[in-house]
């Protein structure tokens, strides 16, 4: 009986001592590191750990960097069976640096899934030179020893990459050299590569990612981002654009008897979105009821102001009015004020809408062009500087410093502003067409999921941003951009026919409005002054008159001919006051 009891006992501890094993069991994989390294697709298990066997490593190579990417679940890369802080890193996109000793030629590396599902990985192993660089080696902030993975901060405005910095390498069981000799030396080039349009998944993941994996490669399929000299920040900003995948990785390089050592970090890929927002659709976007519903009234505003603008001069007047209140009032709110991003939006909703009405107010009391002509001019300039910073010419070295940035911006929105004083009618016909239809596309623009809006969002942005990092604007042209970039072009030119053709009437609209309140009270309320009705003409003269009194004339026919001169339509002015 007692020996029986005994046997059962036995087999229980044996159970309990080989449970952890049967919880989560291993697998193991060959992997032969090749001159150009060596990648492999692999589905691990839920619950696996995949032991990672690296053969036939030639004796110059001093160490092997091992890098593995997953699409959505994290993962766990160790040096050594059991994982510990200084010897392993969790992630999505992970890598390890080993040293080899001297005579080894094969090493293992454990890869663990602890997720509740099976996870498709792709393995990358790559040589380090005895003499090249090595990614990662100076690292003062990552939790292992050598870091060559990136990682990767980002808040509602910017992307923020991280690496550390690379040091020299060694010859076999020789410590890597002092970073104080190494970080004068090395150079860094920091690389993007993008996902197709709206692609989220896990094949053209994989197929990117491995592009970015090796030196070769990623010169041959990604666009330089930045390059660093000497003693780089260990830290580089990219604007944030939701919906948007992108693969980053960096290149250490420095130059040893004429010839370039290379070594490229672990590539780490960006949906514009926390990982959490993620899906397999793109990112989980919350949308606002009450700032579709200003966008879609707002695009109609735009419609309407770009072709049926040179009839109704007020509803332009209130359009760019709204125009330049609403952005002024989102830049300073959300600069000075700790709202929520709805808060802000709506307070600036509420500036705009007030903006526009006082625009309109001054110019149905005053009824003077100069305030049509200042609107446009600047709302117009300003998006024509704003698209010009949009493209590649807003990552040149000047646009780094604030102050730079801002003359520049202000620059060019003066110029167009003045430019519209002097050519008044054909900047207006231009401005309203322009701005009109590409306020009308903004809507659109939404659904489509192109980047149109963020010519005027990268300012915004940047304006409220409480750093002062710069943040690179590297973006793909793709082919929805180029469709909606078009219609903007096309519907444009259009519309500036639609208002070259109604001439005439344009300038009616504009020049008929000397005659405003604050005019036409003046006339009838001041004592030494004649008004004279509209139905009247200049050369009719009243029977009685006051002694030195003064005709003041405010009828739309000569005040017309007076607005052309100005305009560049007639020769010569027409009087309105006359002395008697």
């Amino acid at each position: 009986m007692l020996s029986k009891s005994f046997s059962g006992f036995f087999i229980i501890i044996c159970f309990f001592s080989v449970s952890p094993g049967l919880t989560r069991s291993e697998d193991s994989i060959t992997l032969s590191l090749k001159p150009n390294g060596n990648k492999k697709l692999y589905t691990l298990p839920k619950n696996r750990t995949l032991v990672i066997n690296i053969v036939d490593v030639p004796i110059n190579i001093s160490a092997i960097t091992c890098q593995v990417h997953a699409h959505t679940e994290n993962l766990t890369l160790s040096e050594q069976p059991k994982a510990f802080v200084h010897n392993s890193i969790t992630g999505k996109n992970i890598g390890l640096v080993v040293k080899l000793h001297d005579s080894e030629y094969e090493k293992q590396i454990w890869l663990s899934n602890l997720n509740q599902e099976d996870v498709p990985v792709l393995i990358v192993i790559t040589a380090l030179d005895s003499f090249g660089p090595v990614p990662g080696g100076c690292n003062m902030e990552f939790p292992t020893e050598i870091a060559p993975y990136l990682r990767l901060k980002s808040d509602s405005l910017k992307v923020y990459l991280e690496f550390q910095h690379a040091s020299f390498g060694s010859r076999r069981d020789e410590p890597f050299t002092k970073c104080s000799f190494s970080l004068p030396y090395i150079t860094y080039d920091i690389y993007v590569l993008y996902l197709e349009e709206n692609d989220f998944g896990e094949s053209e993941f994989f197929k990117k990612v491995e592009y970015m994996s090796d030196v070769s490669s990623i010169k041959e399929h990604s666009s330089k981002a930045k390059s660093y000299s000497l003693h780089p920040d260990t830290r580089f900003s990219f604007l944030l654009y939701p919906n948007l995948g992108v693969v980053y990785n960096v290149i250490a390089k420095f130059t040893l008897n004429n010839e370039i050592k290379e070594a490229a970090y672990v590539p780490v890929v960006s949906y514009g979105c926390p990982s959490f927002d993620f899906t397999e659709s793109g990112c989980r976007i919350k949308y606002s009821f009450k700032g579709k519903l200003f966008l879609f009234l707002l695009s109609i505003y735009g419609f309407m102001v770009a072709f049926f603008g040179h009839s109704f001069i007020s509803v332009v007047i209130l359009f760019f009015g709204l125009l330049m209140s609403f952005l002024t009032g989102f830049i300073l709110t959300g600069k000075y004020l700790s709202f929520s991003k709805e808060s802000t939006a709506e307070l600036s909703m509420v500036i705009g809408i007030l903006g526009g009405l006082f625009f309109l107010f001054m110019w149905l009391w005053l009824r003077h062009p100069i305030i049509l002509f200042l609107l446009n001019g600047f709302v117009f300039g300003f998006l024509i500087s704003a698209t010009i910073i949009y493209t590649p010419l807003g990552n040149m070295e000047i646009f780094i410093n604030n102050k730079n940035f801002w003359s520049l911006l202000s620059v060019g929105t003066l110029f167009v502003a003045v430019f519209a004083i002097a050519v008044p009618f054909l900047m207006t016909a231009i401005g309203s067409s322009v701005v009109g239809c590409y306020v009308m596309l903004l809507f659109y623009d939404d659904f489509v999921g192109t980047r149109l809006s963020y010519i005027i969002l990268n300012i915004i942005k940047r304006a409220v941003s409480k750093t002062r990092i710069f943040a690179a604007n590297d973006l793909p042209f793709q082919a929805n951009d180029i469709i909606m970039s078009t219609i903007w072009v096309v519907l444009s030119i259009i519309a500036m026919i639609v208002w070259l053709r109604k001439r005439q009437t344009t300038v009616y609209g504009i020049t008929r409005a000397n005659s405003g309140y604050f005019t036409y009270s003046l006339a009838r309320n001041r004592g030494s002054l004649v008004y004279l009705s509209p139905e009247r003409d200049m050369v009719h003269q009243p029977l009685l008159r006051e002694n030195n009194a003064v005709l003041y004339q405010t009828f739309p026919q000569n005040l017309l001919m007076n607005h052309q001169y100005f305009l560049g339509l007639n020769s010569k002015p027409t009087p309105v006051m006359v002395e008697l």
